[in-house]
């Protein structure tokens, strides 16, 4: 399927445009079933349970950072932010599929959960696999993203 003439109308200039989404916890908590986020103005807080016979609770919190981060080149694979942790240990949390650690930072994919929005709906199918994460900002309510879209 090509893309419409309208859609062309109402998306021709999407490349040049920043798209805003605002994330709610439970976005995220559909993504990772396991776990639960708290958002605080700059603070995440990732609270779950550790895999293994005795099964303890564990909390994390990580201040937001200024990088994020987009996989592939031609098409999206994935995309997500870093945090840095303030509290708790990250061995805890880094078996999760879609976390991981890099240096002192913990990367949190987003790409599931903003997978699921209404925003991500409307866009075109061209665009979509040309979405990159260009910043996000984490208040008390919600994760916001700002995309942009590779030309």
């Amino acid at each position: 399927m090509g893309i419409f003439k309208e859609d062309l109308l109402r998306f021709g200039n999407l490349i040049d445009k920043e798209i805003e989404v605002k994330l709610p916890p439970e976005h995220l908590k559909n993504s990772y079933e396991n776990l639960e986020f708290v958002f605080g103005e700059g603070i995440l807080i990732i609270r779950g349970k550790k895999a293994g016979f005795l099964r303890r609770k564990f909390e994390i919190t990580a201040v937001q950072e200024k990088e994020v981060y987009t996989k592939g080149v031609y098409k999206t694979e994935d995309l997500g932010i870093y945090l840095r942790i303030t509290a708790g240990e990250k061995e805890n949390i880094v078996k999760t599929q879609g976390i991981f650690s890099e240096k002192e930072l913990l990367g949190l994919s987003v790409w599931e959960a903003l997978k699921k929005t209404d925003v991500y709906r409307k866009i075109p199918d061209p665009f979509k696999e040309r979405i990159f994460l260009k910043r996000y900002r984490l208040t008390e309510d919600f994760l916001h993203l700002t995309l942009g879209i590779r030309s």
